[in-house]
């Protein structure tokens, strides 16, 4: 009864300072009674490498790999001091200390893995990519030689941020370039536009893309020395594409392809190369020109 007592004898005084009930302050003011701080986190053993008896958190000095993400391999790290506070900043990727630079803003790194900035130490013996190569490249993949914008690259990057290398579609290089685009993002061929002959990759995936004519519509795939595209559907919605070295083993990959998905008596709905077929240099080369696909196809609708 007697801490009952205290307790109501605090609230009805109002003291701000607080009371003490059986030796612990009881505070009463809004500033005083603030919540405790949040937990430290706390490494955990979630990485799939965990207890294998090497410390794969590059944060740790002698960490044999950087296969974990950082506070996820606990019980293999204890053992390893942790890097200090200036070495960690700047360094906070997850393939940071591993001897590769994985941050494309450098000339000569080795992978975009890495955001801008996150990889200082593996970095630093390159040179910084100028604020002029940098303009319509901030991406995180830019400059690894493949395009990454939408609709016409992997998608991974948005429209102008990865400039230098999307730029090179445009470039004719004496070859002839083949697309073909497919609806759901490139993913069904039910619904398909296909280009060829074109001078430039770009110019192949716009045609093929507008010969598509969905709004989903994505691409499939771009060939050019030598490839043949073949797609292949089937009366009951089953369809599937294939890319080869000749007109024949495309259109049996196609069919092999839309009946795994589930297409019954697949046919070629449409295939064709782009010169040569035969050869590895620009010039004339064995296509079956009795299949070959007109300038631009798509499919029935």
């Amino acid at each position: 009864m007697g801490l009952v007592v205290r307790a109501l004898a605090c609230l009805a005084l109002l003291v701000v300072a607080g009371c003490e009930l059986d030796g612990a302050r009881v505070p009463t003011s809004g500033a005083a009674a603030s919540a405790p701080p949040a937990p430290r986190t706390v490494d955990t053993n979630a990485c799939v490498w965990a207890f294998n008896g090497q410390c794969d958190d590059s944060r740790h000095v002698g960490a044999a790999s950087s296969g974990c993400p950082h506070r996820t391999d606990a019980t293999d790290c204890q053992a390893l001091p942790m890097r200090s506070v200036p070495e960690l900043a700047g360094n906070t990727c997850q393939w940071a200390f591993d001897g590769e630079c994985d941050d494309m803003r450098h000339v000569g790194a080795d992978t975009g893995v890495c955001r801008p900035g996150t990889d200082q130490a593996d970095c630093s013996g390159l040179q910084p990519r100028g604020r002029q190569d940098l303009a319509g490249n901030t991406c995180q993949w830019a400059f690894d030689g493949e395009c990454d914008h939408r609709g016409i690259g992997t998608g991974v990057c948005p429209e102008g941020t990865d400039m230098a290398d999307c730029s090179q579609l445009d470039r004719a290089d004496g070859f002839s370039y083949g697309a073909l685009a497919c609806a759901a993002g490139g993913g069904n061929c039910g619904v398909w536009g296909a280009a060829i002959g074109y001078p430039t990759p770009r110019a192949a995936q716009v045609a093929a893309l507008q010969e598509c004519g969905t709004r989903d519509c994505g691409l499939a795939t771009t060939f050019s020395r030598g490839g043949c595209v073949a797609v292949a559907t089937a009366p009951n919605g089953g369809h599937g594409w294939a890319l080869n070295a000749g007109n024949l083993s495309a259109g049996t990959g196609a069919r092999d392809v839309c009946g795994q998905r589930g297409g019954r008596n697949c046919t070629v709905a449409v295939r064709g190369c782009v010169a040569p077929c035969g050869g590895t240099g620009p010039g004339p080369g064995t296509c079956d020109t009795s299949d070959m696909l007109g300038a631009r196809e798509r499919s029935p609708r």
